[in-house]
């Protein structure tokens, strides 16, 4: 299968903007709620939350109407929350994939019972991903199985935190994997499940030509390093950290290799 490279209709950013600098301010400001949220505890922390994925949302979208170009974006945007929102609806209704959880009502606003934050929060991460797992390889399952892996291996520091914070809760949390109680195996095969089918619909849509990944690299490698430091040094939880250091890192790594290789 060949590599589909485009500089027409879906791309149509090529010239350099002084606008490409908002993307990283927005994602700044993430940075800063982020920081803010791990100093608070309790109720104090949900606002934070909400604002950590849309000001994190927001800078991806950004980010890639400039190296995408807005078709593209558009497209992308819509896919991974009309996806994310269904499988979600599904979780909560009948526990496939995932197992049975249910949501609180501290993530904001709810559709049937899926807090619409939530679709957000898989955008935020899921393109990121794609575009380092893309940066890889030309081939469409070396791409998948990294943004598989990559966005998997999120969710050992996203479950463990929203759990901890109360905003899900699972009804048969075991058998769990070690160190991460409460969360059910059968969470993490759905997540390899629903993320790789969801990369099979995003990887169709044509890629563009090999540009420096800095802020997508970025943001992965935020949440990679700064979310095992926070959980071995201000959370307390160790394994918890070693799971996203060594998950994450599957990605991370050889992204961070690539552009250097490539770019240097």
């Amino acid at each position: 299968m060949s590599e589909r490279l485009y500089t027409g209709r879906w791309n149509d950013a090529n010239k350099p903007s002084p606008l490409r600098v908002v993307p990283w301010l927005v994602f700044l400001v993430a940075i800063g709620l982020m920081i803010t949220w791990v100093l608070l505890s309790g109720e104090a922390r949900h606002p934070f939350t909400i604002g950590i994925v849309a000001t994190t949302a927001t800078a991806v979208f950004l980010w890639s109407v400039g190296a995408n170009g807005p078709i593209w974006t558009i497209t992308s945007f819509l896919i991974v929350l009309v996806f994310t929102y269904l499988l979600e609806l599904v979780g909560v209704s009948t526990g496939i994939p995932f197992g049975e959880y249910e949501y609180a009502t501290t993530l904001g606003v709810q559709v049937a019972s899926v807090p619409l934050i939530v679709p957000i929060a898989w955008y935020s991460m899921a393109i990121p991903t794609l575009m380092l797992a893309r940066s890889l390889s030309q081939r469409p399952l070396i791409v998948l199985f990294f943004a598989t892996i990559g966005l998997t291996a999120w969710d050992f520091l996203l479950d463990p935190w929203m759990v901890g914070e109360g905003h899900w809760t699972w009804v048969n949390p075991e058998p769990s994997l070690p160190g991460l109680d409460g969360i059910p195996i059968t969470n993490f095969i759905g997540w390899i499940i629903s993320t790789f089918l969801l990369f099979a619909i995003l990887d169709r849509l044509p890629r563009r030509k090999y540009r420096p990944l800095a802020l997508p690299l970025f943001i992965y490698s935020w949440q990679w390093l700064g979310g095992a430091l926070s959980n071995l040094v201000f959370l307390g939880e160790p394994v918890v950290a070693l799971y996203v250091f060594v998950g994450m890192s599957l990605l991370a790594a050889p992204a961070i290799f690539t552009q250097y290789v490539r770019f240097r």
